[in-house]
């Protein structure tokens, strides 16, 4: 509408309707002119972020009630693609509809209607969802559902396939507690040492062991594998349970023991132990699913402490890689490095300091654990040279740690002194390094 202002003899007109304006006290200004009180209420409106007077059927009403101009509202406002309601830019969130593209949804369709996919954290609407909780409402989305889930044979309950292992006898699908109904000596999945929570030596430094490895051999099972370590370590500083990640195999874990006890004290029977099952037929190194993952208690760690391992870790990650004897695939997909540029973020940092959690746990140095920090990097084996190798590696990554009162100083040691620091540790640890190449 064109808009423009005139004046007689007498006064001045509404710019709008075109009539003269006889009490001025009445009239509202515009960038352009007046405009007459019965004008202003009937065609015009204030844009409630601007403060500017505009045509009234120019004006959008937010979700809250809001008026705003057309000009706000493509700067301020986002249509929900759910509710097709305007809200601010701020609060809107991503979620994915059930082709998994990209669309934009208000706070009150999110709470209504959407769910966090306990896999991916990804939200979707609940109708594309899948309850893996039994009727507990635990949602997936349909991606993560298809590629880690499936039901157990026996009690007919959905479960994550880390908690379900597959019996070649029947080819069938068991979750942990239905297995273990039928392992013996394996226990079920993060079931725990069945006489609880025991250390061995002196503390506050505590390390705990889990050594998967996988039967490759049709005259023994796991349980005869189980069986045999066990026999030699000891029931009261091991145990054994099942692992659904795992091709036919079990993982040992240990109770928390001291560098020391381990390597003065215990040393002798993991040794025969894991020359017993190689024996057997059991493989850890020689499969691609197997892990050996330490586990060192926060009780001995400063967050200043967890802040530096991590560091250390993604700064020598090469250095890592080499040593690990994973491949590249499985190196990333299970123990990945931190994001370089998140670790020189101060607020990132200072939130590792001060809580020493991070939300996703296949990390090179996994946060997510109450009681303990996990260094997941090393592949499995059944050679007690590259076992206790990666002991004393863990070890001293915690020393090297200790050292630093800042994490920027880490950034400054070099490759050759960080090598240099760890041959020097042992003569296990050296020997190790050199047949890595390094």
């Amino acid at each position: 509408m064109s808009i423009t202002t005139s004046k007689n003899e007498t006064g001045v007109t509404c710019e709008h309707c075109g009539q003269p304006i006889t009490d001025m006290e009445t009239a509202h200004g515009t960038t352009t002119g007046y405009l007459c009180a019965e004008c202003r209420k009937m065609y015009y409106c204030m844009c409630e972020d601007c403060g500017h007077l505009v045509e009234a059927d120019t004006i959008t009403v937010t979700q809250d009630g809001h008026h705003v101009c057309e000009e706000c509202l493509e700067d301020n406002y986002y249509c929900c693609d759910s509710c097709n309601a305007y809200v601010p830019v701020d609060v809107m969130y991503e979620a994915h509809d059930s082709n998994g593209n990209s669309e934009y949804i208000c706070e009150c369709c999110r709470v209504d209607y959407y769910e966090e996919c306990e896999d991916c954290g990804e939200l979707y609407h609940r109708s594309d969802m899948n309850d893996t909780g039994n009727n507990t409402y635990r949602y997936v989305c349909n991606d993560c559902y298809s590629q880690n889930y499936d039901t157990c044979s026996d009690c007919g309950e959905v479960h994550h396939i880390d908690h379900l292992h597959w019996c070649e006898h029947d080819d069938c699908y068991y979750c942990d507690d239905c297995y273990s109904e039928r392992a013996g000596i394996i226990q079920s999945y993060h079931s725990g040492h069945r006489d609880g929570l025991n250390f061995f030596g002196t503390g506050p430094r505590y390390f705990g062991i889990e050594l998967e490895v996988e039967a490759t051999r049709d005259d023994y099972d796991n349980n005869e594998i189980a069986q045999t370590f066990i026999d030699e370590v000891g029931e009261r500083y091991w145990h054994v349970e099942s692992d659904g990640s795992l091709d036919d195999g079990c993982e040992f874990i240990s109770q928390p023991m001291s560098i020391n006890f381990l390597e003065q004290e215990h040393k002798e029977d993991i040794v025969t132990a894991l020359k017993k099952i190689s024996d057997i037929g059991a493989r850890s190194h020689d499969t691609p699913h197997c892990g050996l993952h330490f586990h060192v208690s926060r009780a001995a760690l400063t967050g200043q402490d967890i802040l530096n391992l991590v560091v250390l870790c993604n700064k020598f990650k090469d250095i890592i890689f080499k040593l690990s004897r994973r491949t590249e695939n499985n190196f990333s997909r299970w123990s990945a490095a931190y994001d370089d540029l998140r670790l020189r973020d101060r607020d990132f940092t200072n939130y590792i300091k001060q809580h020493g959690t991070v939300s996703n746990r296949y990390m090179m140095v996994n946060l997510t654990n109450c009681h303990t920090v996990e260094f997941r990097f090393f592949h499995g084996t059944l050679n007690p040279n590259s076992f206790f190798a990666a002991l004393n590696f863990i070890d001293y990554l915690i020393n090297t740690a200790k050292e630093f009162d800042n994490e920027s100083d880490i950034y400054e040691l070099t490759d050759s002194a960080f090598l240099t620091g760890a041959r020097a540790y042992s003569d296990e640890l050296a020997t190790y390094i050199n047949e890595r190449g390094l």
